[in-house]
């Protein structure tokens, strides 16, 4: 499950890992719309493994059990399902008539997966999809975006900053960049965002990955003896090719003996990597394809990490943006001595 807050003082969504209620990033979530519920923009997301009838209102019934509140603002699926998206939507329609829901979104959504979901709505409208926005891929600006204008959809952008792929100083881009941000008293990420949001259907979610992040996981692997085997977890892989750009991670590249992915949804894709490496993003074939092939773009530096798929999903959920564990093993290998977890803190 995926909440958000989106209010005047805090834009944001707050990733709540699944079946752990007392978290404490969930009560973070609960605290901070205690005493102000009226004023807050409350977001979630059903995901697709759930996403039959009955799945998406028992997944909606649970967030608002762990959310502590009785309704939600925006009730998106996540991405397109393998199941009819007439249950999915006839379900979003049944939690607006019992209150437990004020408006029906997607994510994900290219312009036919879209029509088709309006189409399956009988009494109500979808009012925002949620997809991959930035400088390096306006591909949405082709079909979906005029067509969310016609149909009166909210268009709302993800990663605006391009998930670590901003236009650097010294590049061409980020010299122009630079160049306006300095004619106008902005920073580039500010002048970035203006740019983005100039269509008045669009508003972005950015995320601030801060430098104490990186550096906490960069003193993880320094604290790593010579004589330690690692076994690291990613919740993404297209995080890898950042981690590869870090020397702390890249000298303990021989001690890596897997690492477990939760975000490759498939075996084909993590074969697929192996001979697609390097391979553009492809943009206009809806936000499916391109996601895929943005991950595939630096699949080569997948290799070194030994990627794996994740064989439990709930267990990456644990460890998604939350932080990392660290484990003596017992000399058998059948148990550990200690297993410590690591908290990075937002």
């Amino acid at each position: 499950m995926i909440a958000g807050i989106v209010s005047w003082r805090f834009v944001g969504y707050v990733p709540v890992p699944k079946n752990t209620p007392n978290t404490p990033v969930e009560r973070l979530v609960r605290r901070a719309i205690e005493h102000r519920r009226a004023e807050v923009f409350l977001a979630s997301k059903v995901l697709p493994t759930n996403a039959s009838y009955d799945g998406t209102r028992a997944a909606c019934e649970r967030s608002l059990r762990r959310l502590g509140t009785n309704y939600l603002d925006l009730y998106m699926i996540h991405w397109p399902s393998r199941y009819p998206i007439s249950e999915t939507m006839g379900a979003m329609e049944r939690l607006v008539d019992e209150g437990k829901v004020r408006y029906i979104g997607v994510s994900n959504f290219d312009v036919d997966e879209l029509s088709r979901a309006q189409r399956a709505l009988s009494r109500y409208r979808i009012v925002a999809n949620q997809v991959l926005y930035h400088l390096g891929d306006r591909g949405i600006e082709n079909r979906l975006l005029p067509y969310c204008e016609r149909e009166g959809i909210t268009i709302v952008g993800y990663s605006p900053f391009g998930s670590g792929r901003f236009p650097s100083v010294s590049s061409a881009g980020g010299r122009v960049l630079g160049s306006v941000a300095a004619r106008h008293g902005r920073t580039p990420r500010q002048i970035a965002l203006s740019f983005l949001v100039r269509n008045p259907r669009v508003v972005t979610i950015p995320k601030a990955a801060r430098e104490e992040h990186l550096e906490a996981i960069r003193a993880g692997f320094r604290a790593v003896s010579d004589s330690k085997r690692l076994i690291l977890f990613c919740h993404d892989p297209t995080a890898l090719p950042y981690l590869w750009a870090e020397s702390a991670v890249r000298s303990r590249a021989n001690q890596i003996q897997h690492t477990f992915v939760g975000h490759l949804h498939s075996p084909l894709i993590l074969w697929k990597s192996r001979w697609l490496a390097g391979m553009p993003t492809i943009s206009f074939l809806g936000p499916s394809v391109r996601r895929v092939s943005s991950a595939l773009n630096r699949a080569r530096h997948w290799k070194p990490f030994k990627v794996r798929l994740c064989p439990s999903l709930a267990g990456i959920e644990l460890l998604k943006d939350g932080g990392f564990f660290t484990a003596d093993l017992h000399e058998d290998l059948t148990r550990a001595w200690t297993m410590v977890r690591h908290h990075i803190q937002r």
